[in-house]
């Protein structure tokens, strides 16, 4: 048995119908593409738990625990780069109500990224002075920029809420410690809680 094939007559109506039996299931496969790869405008629910976490905490009138038993003396280097998300200024105004949230990086007497960072909030009247903890963060550059790669290590982030603070004017403290000895650096800056 001899098949041959017989020519096609109608080549656009061929070329129509490839083109449709190919390109067709191309949107539906797209779509199932991207909803297997995770692309969401859903926040991941990790990133909700540690804003809750952070949220929950607020400035005491007591250095944390990690400082209580150090002698607190004026020393190491610090910088501050943003207060509340914005970038900082001499003088930063905070709504009471709202979070404080502050990041920057601090350095001890050793100019070493000591384990312990906080915030101190030191009243400009002689009221009382507030606190809040501090988690260290990766700060890229930072250790080029002042000749120790260890110093990449050095950045800090705390973010507290306010709602217990008096108002008034602040001076902002960056507290660094390590096992026996802790400093309290000032990065001139003010904090006028409203």
């Amino acid at each position: 048995m001899n098949i041959q094939a017989k020519p096609v007559k109608n080549r656009t109506y061929v070329a129509k119908i490839v083109r449709k039996s190919f390109f067709q299931p191309l949107p539906a496969a797209l779509a199932i593409v991207l909803l297997l790869s995770g692309c969401s405008t859903k926040t991941p629910e990790s990133g909700a738990v540690s804003e809750k976490t952070l949220a929950v905490e607020a400035y005491q009138a007591e250095p944390p625990p990690s400082f209580q038993s150090k002698s607190i003396n004026s020393g190491g280097r610090c910088f501050v780069d943003t207060v509340n998300g914005q970038p900082v200024s001499r003088m930063n105004e905070v709504s009471g109500s709202d979070s404080l949230a502050i990041e920057g990086w601090a350095i001890g007497a050793e100019s070493t990224p000591a384990p312990l960072v906080a915030v101190e909030l030191e009243s400009r009247n002689g009221k009382r002075n507030y606190y809040a903890s501090a988690q260290r963060a990766v700060r890229p550059g930072l250790g080029q920029a002042l000749k120790n790669p260890a110093l990449d290590q050095a950045g800090l982030h705390s973010a507290a809420s306010a709602a217990g603070v008096e108002q008034g004017l602040y001076s902002l403290r960056l507290l660094v410690g390590g096992e026996s000895s802790a400093v309290s650096c000032d990065p001139n800056v003010l904090i006028l809680l409203k």
